[in-house]
């Protein structure tokens, strides 16, 4: 058997109500002292709801023509970008074996033995293959961040991030909107539903609680 919380359960509880309270003289009454849109949203609700409408159309129209393009052709200038095998090699498991900047774990163990290079006791062959690795790898790093510079890579994210902030702010604001009439809750749940955002059992609550005089308890 499932185990509901108490407060999801009051939230379930609330709302099999909601249809009953739509009709309730009291619930009418309030609501026509609203200032309310034809959809029965009042009009800060509907205002919020614009808002995040378009807030989120602006961050999607820029990922989708301003960020995106030129991310996409950097990332491919990128993996065009020649990855090295080292000349020099040195001998392991009984063969001659040579390191390549694509191996992250080479990189790796390279970057640890030369920071310190007196601590390990490795044959002078293989130092020597750590030190031309990590050299070609800071080649290829720079290489990549020219790139970056040369697409406006970190301008353009950072604008992304901005907007795509906005767009969440917008959000949030529609789902802590205190509703003000039913039409309101009923636009705020459609919302979370739309969104794929968690119900805040607190807040519906809290909404129905206002709207009912506390009725729901």
């Amino acid at each position: 058997m499932t185990n509901v919380t108490p407060s999801r359960r009051d939230v379930m509880r609330a709302l099999a109500i909601v249809p009953a309270l739509l009709a309730a003289p009291t619930i009418a009454s309030a609501a026509t002292q609203l200032a309310c849109t034809p959809t029965g949203i009042s009009a800060g609700m509907a205002a919020k709801l614009a808002a995040y409408r378009h807030a989120n159309m602006v961050s999607a129209r820029y990922d989708d023509m301003v960020y995106n393009p030129p991310h996409k052709a950097w990332r491919e200038a990128v993996d065009a970008i020649p990855h090295h095998t080292t000349k020099q090699g040195y001998e392991a498991n009984g063969g001659w074996m040579h390191m390549s900047t694509n191996q992250t774990h080479q990189l790796a163990v390279a970057k640890t033995v030369m920071k310190e290079p007196g601590r390990w006791d490795h044959a002078p062959d293989y130092q020597s293959a750590c030190i031309e690795l990590l050299e070609a790898d800071r080649c290829r790093q720079q290489e990549i961040m020219r790139l970056r510079d040369r697409y406006n890579i970190d301008a353009l994210y950072e604008e992304s991030v901005r907007l795509s902030d906005l767009s969440y702010d917008a959000l949030v604001a529609v789902e802590q909107y205190p509703a003000e009439t039913m039409g309101d809750l009923i636009a705020k749940i459609d919302f979370i539903k739309e969104t794929e955002g968690s119900i805040d059992a607190d807040g519906l609550l809290a909404d129905l609680r206002r709207l009912t005089g506390e009725a729901v308890q």
